[in-house]
């Protein structure tokens, strides 16, 4: 499980990642670890 913490700051400012970027990152990262790629 994963937990998320909140850091909000009005002064910083939104940062949001589309769907597909993680996407990418999770095709890299199941590319990298051996025996993922297997069950996929």
């Amino acid at each position: 499980m994963v937990k998320v913490t909140d850091y909000s700051n009005s002064k910083l400012g939104k940062v949001e990642i589309a769907p597909e970027v993680l996407s990418v990152i999770a095709s890299i990262a199941t590319s990298e670890v051996e025996g993922i790629l297997a069950i996929c």
